[in-house]
């Protein structure tokens, strides 16, 4: 294989025997993945430096080949290098660690670790992990500042600024500002071209999609397409799987929920081949479940990955899904439950997003109870503090603030009843999301039959009969019977 700056990098501080031994086998190895399966071989087999074993663990890691990790962690008699990632390891596939063991495991490691540029290495690799699941890393400001300053001042340091500036982007992104994450993944991305870490590369590629999909449809499907000859290039094959998890989102925002369900599905078949944790990358799934008001599904695929609960951030998550879809079976005390408990998970994970959709299910539960006005009020406020990226939530608050309004029509509120429907028809207006264009249709059709304009309504009705015939869009049949069973054929 052709030399990876995600291997060479380390070259100038480690020994000579570690980097003899990195390098034999990348000249060996057809690929990346090659590279590593050899690498944690030898490691199983042989007695090579602690250095050259905590790069066979750290290179297993960076493609999550969970079992091999395990095996080469368990073998090792004074495991003190690895254990870190080892721990952190466990946290991502949803085990509870506790924070101080892990703190303690980190902290002993970059003490014995034979330099700083090592210790740099590890830590920075823990915290790329760790971030992504556990929001008490949020608070460990000083050592970032610290490793801020270093790769400014010190050219060995430059190779960690995709790392550390994708750090940046994350916090950016679980905080909703997207703009501002996409700046920063782009940056980050570029630089890792630059000291040639493919796997970053791939990895920035496929967030910069998903932080753009929205905005730019076909921007976001080109780069999940360069993502995978990427992937392909060096055998990362795993994330291959990224462009249905990506495909399946974009689905979900078009209102096309079927054909997002059976996009997630597939992403999901795929990384559980491999004992990937689909949990905390496939919420989707339960989601795109419980826009096609499936609630048994979407609660028969969040209770396998109940396992997964020690994924902190993810707890809010699980509960908000499965408040969704109890609502949509009609259990209104376990919807409730769930719908309390996910309250302070989603304030202590630090997404805007989960708080966003903690508010929009209480409108939608405070609506299916019958409680219009307060349903409205929740509703109207989740509005104002939505950004563009939040196109989903928009959606989905606009059909139901139009929905109370056609459900509660007067023939003296004219005005008033075709509030909320304007608007929900004008949002959607130049944009591509197909799902939604025939939801409002349904919702126009219904207010024409309660102002006695029964052609015109049957007429709207047909058309969303059309449109329902397409496999992505077939949930929209059941919509119109639960609208007006009596003029849907």
């Amino acid at each position: 294989m052709k030399p990876l700056g995600t291997i060479t990098q380390c070259f100038p501080h480690v020994d000579e025997v570690t980097k003899s031994i990195l390098e034999s086998v990348m000249d060996e190895a057809e690929n990346y993945a090659d590279f590593v399966k050899t690498l944690w071989i030898k490691a199983c087999s042989e007695k090579i430096p602690p250095i050259c074993r905590y790069f066979a663990f750290y290179h297993a890691f960076r493609l999550d080949m969970y079992p091999q990790m395990e095996q080469l962690f368990n073998i090792d008699e004074v495991a003190i290098f690895i254990e870190p990632l080892y721990l952190v390891d466990k946290v991502a596939l949803g085990y509870e660690v506790d924070m101080n063991k892990m703190y303690k495991s980190l902290v002993k490691a970059m003490e014995t670790i034979p330099n700083d540029w090592l210790a740099c290495h590890l830590y920075l690799a823990w915290r790329r992990t760790i971030e992504a699941y556990d929001s008490e890393t949020d608070t460990d400001i000083q050592i970032m500042d610290k490793i801020g300053e270093r790769i400014r001042s010190d050219r060995d340091y430059a190779c960690f600024e995709p790392i550390f500036i994708g750090l940046e982007a994350f916090r950016m992104m679980i905080k909703g500002y997207h703009k501002e994450a996409v700046h920063l993944f782009e940056k980050g991305t570029a630089l890792a071209r630059k000291y040639n870490d493919l796997l970053l590369v791939a990895d920035g590629l496929y967030f910069l999609a998903e932080n753009i999909k929205i905005e730019d449809e076909s921007r976001a499907i080109s780069l999940i397409l360069e993502h995978n000859r990427i992937a392909e290039e060096v055998g990362y094959s795993w994330t291959l799987a990224r462009s249905s998890l990506v495909l399946g989102r974009i689905m979900i925002n078009r209102g096309e929920f079927n054909a997002a369900v059976e996009h997630l599905l597939e992403y999901s078949k795929v990384i559980e081949s491999i004992g990937h944790p689909a949990a905390y990358s496939n919420y989707s799934l339960a989601l795109a479940y419980n826009l096609v008001r499936d609630g048994n599904n979407a609660i028969r695929y969040l209770e396998t990955i109940r396992e997964r609960y020690g994924i902190k951030r993810y707890i809010a998550l699980f509960h908000l899904q499965m408040a969704f879809a109890y609502m949509n079976i009609g259990e209104e005390t376990l919807a409730l439950a769930n719908l309390d408990t996910a309250k302070q998970h989603a304030i202590h994970s630090g997404f805007q997003s989960y708080m966003n959709l903690h508010q929009l299910l209480e409108g939608i539960f405070e609506k299916e109870c019958g409680e219009f006005q307060s349903a409205t009020n929740t509703l109207e406020a989740i509005l104002t503090q939505l950004s563009a990226e939040d196109q989903l939530y928009k959606c989905l608050s606009l059909f139901h603030l139009a929905d109370i309004e056609v459900e509660t029509y007067s023939s003296e509120s004219t005005k008033n009843s075709e509030n909320w429907l304007g608007r929900f028809e004008k949002f959607i207006e130049h944009k591509d999301v197909p799902g939604f264009a025939a939801q409002a249709k349904i919702l126009k059709a219904k207010l024409l039959q309660i102002q006695g304009e029964r052609e015109k309504s049957q007429r709207l009705v047909d058309e969303v009969l059309e449109v329902a015939n397409s496999p992505s869009m077939m949930y929209l049949k059941e919509m119109i019977s639960i609208h007006f069973p009596e003029i849907s054929r």
